[in-house]
Parts: structure tokens; sequence; C-alpha cells
């Protein structure tokens, strides 16, 4: 992605419209971004990453944050970006949500976040709305916002923290850039893994165990003893599984045995039952059909009584049915008569219904005339406002003009006071330079001295010297003699050869520092002279006559003082002002408005006093017939009425009941007592003797015959369950013990293989796979890291992966140490000076940027911004830097903006993007390049 154009409004603290021409650049190359900091510089990176993912590049800035807080309601927000990407040209627009104001009314609404981005084809362009943050972009560019910000971004000291960071910090770093959260969740599985299979194998072994507990035999049987002693062996982990099962095969056949003698001894006990039963049956079916014999003489005597009163009671309502059919006739003629109630109940809720219309057709002419006075009101008051301000705009046109006149002075006059401050640092540093060579000379002119002095003293004793090594019988190197007769002494104290060299070098090295201090105040001297020129000429220009740099520093503040009283008061005017022309359109704007809102009102007003003149003529009408319907009625309510049907309804039901319940009744009588005696003549001959008594004793007999076989059953039952139980536990020994041991084992396996993934085996080294998986990219970035690191440190400096963890017992794969080539010693990054660290942080930056681009489907690198601390460099490494970024844009194709205020950088570096911050905290950018 290769920036064109750059449009921003009302974004952050760039309120007016602001546009960046990226085109003067060129393709490639590299320009800087300056100004003084906060002015707005990362703000232009900020305002491409939202133009094309709906993202600023911070993770702390909003969207919702974005607008302009110096903003006016009419003024939009939005940031258009035009760019090329793989040879097309595309531009998009996107504005986020915002309060703006409001077409009608002069209020505020909020204004909908929108999104466009538009294509061009040679002529043709289409335009289509952004429906989702960014999916269309990352078609387009090949990345998402994330890869974005990585690639084209070096944040300010982002990359610091990752130098000096630790594996763990590391790792989340690689995990969130190449995806290798996969190796962290394949961990993760394993370690779940491995926890599910040893809870596979507890849970087995508990399982084990519980059925070895479950195991019996009888509190009488010999083999009681021997099967404790194998469960007190087995009570915590399975040994010899094949003995415990031979035992328990051992009991089952003792209670096998055991159980069959029981069942035999309930069987012939179950037969003396059945023949008791059978007894105990035919006696009480003799007794069952005496009680019934009895009972029944009982009741016919009862109902032979009770005949006559029921013949007297059915006489006594004979004539019931001829007294209904008299009261069904007066039913229906009050039921024909309910009709006209209802048409009564109609028409008094019509009045009801009319008489509220009436009500609310007052209440709503009583509140359009209120109305309709306020209104008026209103519109002769907005018209008076609007006379007031019919001077303001020009008025506003003019202090306007008189502030930028003002603050053209200002920035002027603060120039100047730069300027002076300047001087004077400059002569004070000429003080110090004229001190500094005068005390460069002296030392010259005495380590002279004791040069010369030592070299005359040197040459003197040149024959005490050669005297010194003669010897008997070998020549004199001056005559030649091979006898030495008169040796020349050398004296005490005199200077070697070796003193004598030192010495000048002394005098030589004295000389250099005094011509380099007389050449450093020569040129000091010369600056100070054209910047006091300068001075007088600003003096004369602004006082008219010639005054120190003091005197001009302290004018010059006074005069700035001034300037920012009265450019603070017409400020405030300027406001003042500014609310009385936004006030004039508003007003301007609603004032027709109100007024055709009065016309509506008033209309309003007289249709609702006709249609209450009409709602009354109503009323009238619908009170006389009412009056009429109700003079016609036999009961003044309804509800008369049907209380009377109602009582005539329920005395005729009484007398149809009370017939029919007493005719019933006789009828019922009769034929119970042709029933009971039927019933006694079948009957015929029966014994009536009471056979209770030897019932009772029958069947208590068959209860203790019953008690003794629960006994037995119950007994048997428990040798059953015990048999059965003993069956699966030894059954499940022999097909459990083998999977036990083999559970046992892939437990054991699927440990190891987890702690060798998670990095915690005993004695080993602490890497992770996925840290593992992750020193593959971390060693690229290095290799492409060093390239840059090298270049910058000349030959010096070399990233390494560090194989020994600063802490034993943490983490470790991914820590770096430096090889310093000087020393030929290796030791950790953080030992680096902070001018060492910058160039470390911004080669393993590049390092990213250039692995990112590799595994980004060949996505290449057009634009790149960077936001670092450039300040810690000393020259040299200043230089060093610049070649790697200059290599990088022309190399490279790709287009680099410096974000730094470093003063070198602005000589190097021709082409700029210049951004200030004025007083009212407005962002300016404007370009600079080396053809203006």
């Amino acid at each position: 992605m290769l920036p064109i154009k750059l449009k921003m409004s009302a974004f952050c603290s760039y309120l007016e419209e602001t546009e960046i021409d990226f085109t003067k650049f060129g393709s490639k190359g590299l320009y800087l971004i300056t100004g003084d900091t906060g002015a707005g510089k990362t703000t232009i990176f900020d305002a491409i990453s939202y133009a094309l993912y709906n993202q600023a590049s911070g993770d702390n800035r909003d969207t919702n944050l974005l607008r302009s807080k110096n903003a006016p309601p009419d003024v939009p927000t939005y940031v258009e970006l035009t760019f090329m990407s793989k040879g097309k040209k595309y531009t998009v627009r996107r504005s986020p949500a915002y309060e703006r104001a409001a077409k009608r009314g002069g209020k505020t609404t909020t204004a909908k976040a929108e999104a466009a981005i538009t294509y061009y084809d040679g002529d043709q362009t289409r335009t289509e709305i952004l429906r989702s943050s960014g999916n269309t972009i990352e078609d387009i560019i090949g990345i998402d916002a994330k890869k974005f910000k990585q690639l084209s971004m070096i944040a300010q000291g982002a990359f610091m923290r990752v130098l000096n960071s630790d594996t763990a910090e590391k790792t989340e770093i690689l995990r969130a850039i190449f995806n290798t959260e996969k190796f962290d969740l394949m961990q993760d599985e394993l370690d779940a893994l491995s926890k599910k299979y040893k809870e596979k194998y507890v849970t087995a072994l508990n399982e084990f165990l519980i059925m070895l507990r479950r195991s019996s035999c009888d509190e009488s049987s010999p083999l009681k003893d021997e099967l404790a002693q194998l469960m007190e062996m087995n009570s915590s982990f399975v040994t010899n599984p094949e003995k415990f099962s031979e035992l328990l095969i051992r009991i089952i056949d003792e209670d096998t045995e055991n159980l069959s003698k029981l069942i035999e001894l309930t069987r012939s006990s179950e037969e003396l039952i059945g023949k008791k039963q059978t007894e105990i049956g035919e006696a009480k079916e003799r007794e069952k059909t005496r009680r019934i014999y009895l009972d029944t003489q009982t009741k016919l005597e009862a109902a032979k009584k009770q005949l006559p009163l029921l013949e007297n009671a059915f006489h006594a309502v004979e004539n019931n049915e001829e007294k209904a059919s008299a009261l069904v006739g007066e039913i229906k003629l009050l039921n024909e008569k309910l009709a006209d109630y209802q048409k009564l109940d109609v028409l008094k809720k019509q009045l009801s219904d009319t008489e509220r219309q009436i009500t609310k057709f007052g209440t709503d002419v009583t509140q359009k005339s209120r109305l309709l006075d306020e209104t008026a009101k209103n519109v002769s008051e907005l018209r008076k406002e609007l006379d007031s301000y019919k001077d303001s705009a020009a008025s506003l046109e003019k202090l306007r003009a008189e502030n930028t006149r003002r603050s053209e002075t200002k920035e002027k006059y603060t120039v100047y006071y730069k300027d002076m401050k300047d001087l004077e640092k400059k002569l004070i540093q000429l003080d110090e330079l004229q001190k500094n060579y005068l005390s460069a000379k002296n030392q010259h002119q005495e380590k002279s001295r004791i040069f010369s002095e030592m070299n005359n003293a040197f040459l003197d004793e040149q024959a005490g010297i050669i005297a010194e090594n003669l010897t008997e019988g070998q020549p004199c190197p001056v005559c030649g003699s091979t006898e030495h007769p008169h040796i020349a002494k050398k004296r005490p104290g005199a200077p070697t050869k070796a003193q004598v060299d030192s010495a000048r070098k002394a005098a030589d090295a004295a000389s250099e520092l005094a011509s380099k201090a007389s050449s450093e105040c020569s040129s000091a001297r010369a600056v100070c002279g054209q910047k006091k020129e300068a001075a007088q000429k600003i003096s004369e220009e602004i006082f008219g006559d010639h005054r120190t740099s003091s005197e001009i520093i302290n004018a010059l503040i006074e005069l700035g003082v001034s300037l920012k009283n009265e450019i603070e008061k017409t400020n405030a005017d300027i406001e003042v002002l500014n609310k009385q022309c936004l006030r004039k359109k508003t007003i301007e704007t609603s004032l027709p408005k109100l007024e055709a809102a009065a016309e509506e009102t008033r209309s309003s007003l007289e249709k609702i006093r006709t249609e209450k003149a009409i709602a009354e003529q109503k009323k009238t009408g619908i009170s006389q017939q009412i009056k009429e319907t109700a003079d016609s009625l036999p009961y003044p309510e309804k509800a008369l009425v049907t209380r009377k049907i109602q009582d005539l309804t329920d005395k005729q039901r009484l007398l149809v009941s009370a017939y029919k319940t007493a005719e019933k009744e006789l009828s019922d009588c009769r034929a119970s007592i042709r029933e009971k005696q039927a019933t006694l003549q079948h009957f015929g001959e029966i014994s009536l003797d009471d056979e209770r008594e030897s019932i009772e004793k029958a069947e208590r007999e068959v209860d203790e015959l019953r008690k003794e076989n629960s006994l037995r059953s119950d007994k048997a039952g428990a040798v059953r369950i015990r048999i059965k139980t003993n069956k699966d536990i030894s059954e499940y020994i022999l097909s459990n013990s083998r999977k036990l041991t083999e559970l046992q084992e892939y437990s054991s396996e699927l440990d190891n293989l987890k702690n060798t993934a998670m990095g915690s085996l005993t004695g080993r080294e602490k890497i992770t796979l996925e840290v593992f998986a992750q020193t593959r990219y971390f060693d690229s970035i290095l290799s492409f890291a060093n390239l840059r690191l090298r270049k910058m440190s000349n030959g010096k400096y070399e990233f390494k992966r560090s194989q020994n963890a600063l802490d034993k017992k943490a983490k470790r794969g991914l820590d770096i140490d430096v090889i310093d080539h000087d020393s030929g010693s290796q030791r950790s990054v953080r030992s680096l000076s902070g001018g060492e660290s910058f160039m470390a942080s911004l080669s393993l930056a590049l390092g990213f940027s250039d692995v990112i681009q590799s595994n980004s489907g060949g996505v290449h690198l057009e634009t790149m911004f960077v936001d670092e601390g450039f300040g810690t460099l000393d020259d040299k490494a200043l230089e060093n830097a610049y070649r790697v970024f200059t290599d990088l844009s022309n190399d490279g194709s790709c287009l680099v903006g410096i974000i730094s205020h470093v003063e070198d950088l602005k000589s190097r570096i021709t082409n700029r993007i210049a951004v200030t911050k004025d007083a009212s905290g407005n962002s300016h950018a404007k370009i600079e390049t080396e053809i203006q």
C-alpha cells in the first residue's frame, strides 16, 4: 500500500481540512515528520490506519473519540485516503459517529458512522459502501489491520520493550504475530489428555479396589481368615489377582451347597401352608354367606317401614307440573322486554361518549388558544433579537483579521527571541572557548619549553652516553680506537632518548590541542559576529535604535506578553461574536417555521370550535331518545327484570325437581323390597353358626410358618447375592487386571510426553513446544535484524539467541545476547547503552517487518512510519541509522516516514511534513521539499 493523498477534517487535533500530498516525495525515499512533542505527528499514521481499517494505530485510541474537541457542530469529521496497491488506485473515505448540527430547529443530532471506497479503472470510477470494518481493504492490500500496523508502524519504545523482555513476554508477542497458539493448544491438549488418562487410571484402580472390597463369605465359613488376609494385601494396590479369584471360586462352591439345603426346607414348609390356606378359604366363604343373609333380612324390614312415608310425600307434590307450566308463560313475557333495556344502554353509552367528546373539544380550544398566544409572542421576540445581530458578521471578520496580524507579529517576535537567546548562549560559549584556548596555548608553551631544555641536555651528554657502552678491546664508534684511556663521564640526571621522545610527543599533542582550540575560537567568533549584526538589524526594525541582546530579549518578552493579552482579549470577543453569528443563522432558519406553525394553530382552533358545536347538537337528540325509551319499560332498570326472571325460573325448577324426586324415591323403595325378598328365597336352608374364632387360629399358624420361611428366604437371598457378587468380582479380576496394567503404563507415557511438550522435565531445559516452534521464526528475525545492526554499529554488534536463561527456573528459549566483535565477548542485550539499545531495538523491529512480510503471502512493504527515539544516538550512530533507512527505501522501493524532532535529521532529510500546534490546540501540517 503506497499513500498518494490524505485529507483530514475535524479529525483528532486537526480541526481545519488538511491535505497531505505524498506524491511530492515520490514512490520511495525518506521524508521527515517533524514538530514539537504533542503537535500531532503520529496522528497522520492514525488517520491512514483509521481510513483503511476503522482503527487508530494505538491501543488506547477509541474511534468514538476521534472527532476534534474544537469542531463546531456544522463542521464534518472525516478522513479520505487515496492510495495505490498492486498497481491499482483506490480512494477510501470514512467518518466516525459524532454530534453535528441538525437541519431543523437549531439543535444537534448524531451523525452515523459512514465508510465508502472508490475504485479507479482507467477513466472509469465506481463507489461502494464499506459495510464491514475492513474485509474489503484486507482483500485489496492482502493483510489485516493487525499485520498492517506491525509492518508499517515502528512505534516509539515498542521494540525496546521486546528487546529487553523475557521468553514469556516474547512468547505472547510471537503468538499474536505468527499464530503459534496451535502449539500452545497442543500443549494444553497433551496436558488435558495426560490428566484424563491419569484420572482414568486412578478411577479404574479405585473401581478395582472397590470390587475387591465387596467380596465376602459366610461368618461361619472356614475360609473367612484367608479372605481377610488377601483383602489386607490388596487394600491400596492390586497384588496377585489370580490367587484372589481362586479363593472366590472356593467360597462360591461352599455357598452354592448351603443354598440348596435352604431351598429344600422352604419347599416343604410352603406345601403345608397351602393345605392350611385351603381350609381357611372354605371357612371364610361360609362366614361371608351367613353375614349377607342376616344383613338382607335387616334391610328388608327397614324398607317395609319406609314405604308408607314415601307414598304420602308423593301425593303432596302431584300438582307441581301444572304450577310450573304457568310460571313458564310469565318468564317468556319478561324476556321479550329485555331488548328495550339493551337499546336504552346503547343510547346512554352514546350520550356519555358525546359528552366526553364535548369536554375534550373544550380542552383543545383552551390549549390551542394558549399555544397561539405563546407562538405570536416568540415570533415578536425573535425578530427583535435578529435585528440586534445585524452587524455581528462584519465585526467578527474585522477582529479575526486583527488577531491574525497580531499572531504573525508574535510569531516573528518569538523567532527573534530565540535568536537573541542563541546569541547570548553563543557568547558564553565563545568566552569558554577563549579560556580553553589560552589554557591550551599556555600548556603548549610549557610543553615546548620542557622538550627544548631536555633535548639540549640530551645532545650535550652524547659523549657520556656513548662512553657508557665502550668495552676494552672493542673499537670506539666515533674514533675507532680499541683502547679507551680517558672515558667521558655522563652527568647525573641527564635525560634518556626515551624521555626526550616522550617530551617531544607531549609538546606535539599540546600544539595540536592549541591549534584546534584556536580554530574553534575563530569559528565561534565569526558566528557571534554574524549574530550580533542580525541583532542590531532586529533592534533597528523594532525599536529604531541599537540595543544589547539582553535589552532586546527583555523588550521582546514585554511585547510578547502584550500581544498575547491582546490576542486573548480579542479571542474572547471573537467567541462572543461567533456565538451571535451562529444564533443569527439559527433564528433565520427557525423564524419562518415558527410563523407557519402559528398559522397552522389558528386554522386548527377554528376547526375544533365547529366540531364542538356539532357534538352539542348530537347530545340533545340522544337525550330525547333516552327519555322516550325509558317511559315504555315496566321496571326502571334492566337488573330488576333479570332478577325477576331468575326468581321465577328458580321457582319453576324447584317445583319440577320436587315432583321427580318424590316419584323416584317411591319407585326405588318398592323395587328394593321386591329385590331383597327374592334374595332371601335364593339362600334356601343355611347354617347360622359363627366360625370366626377357628379361622383366626388357623391364620396364626400360617403366619408362623411364613415367618420361618421368610427368614430362610432372606438368608438364601443373601447367599445368592454373595454368590453373584463373588462371581462378578472373579470375572472382573480376570478380565480387567491386564487392562489396569496397560492403562497405568499408557498414563505414565502420556505424562512424560506432556512434560516434554511443556518444558517441565526435571534436569532439562525449560523450553515449551510453542517456544521451540517460535525459535524458527525468531532465528529468522534475528538473521534479518543482524543485517541492519551490523551496519548501524559498524560491524561491532551482532544478535545471537541466548543459550543461557537469566533465571534457571524460568521458561527460556527466546532471550537475546549480543556478540561484541571488538572485545570478542557475548553478553545480554540489557548491558547495552541507551544509544546502542535504540539501534538494537530498531534493527529488531525491521527484522520483525521482514519476516512478517515473508509470512504474509508475498505482501510487499511500500510505506513505513518510524516513530523512535533518534535523540539517543551520537553523530556516527545517527549517520549509520540514516544509511540503513536510505537503503531500505531505495533497495525495497519503499517510502519511509521518520517521526522525529532531532535537528540533525532536519539537515539530512529535506523532504518534510512540518507539524505545528496553535494556541487553541489545533494541529497544522505543511509539506516542505527540496524544490518549493
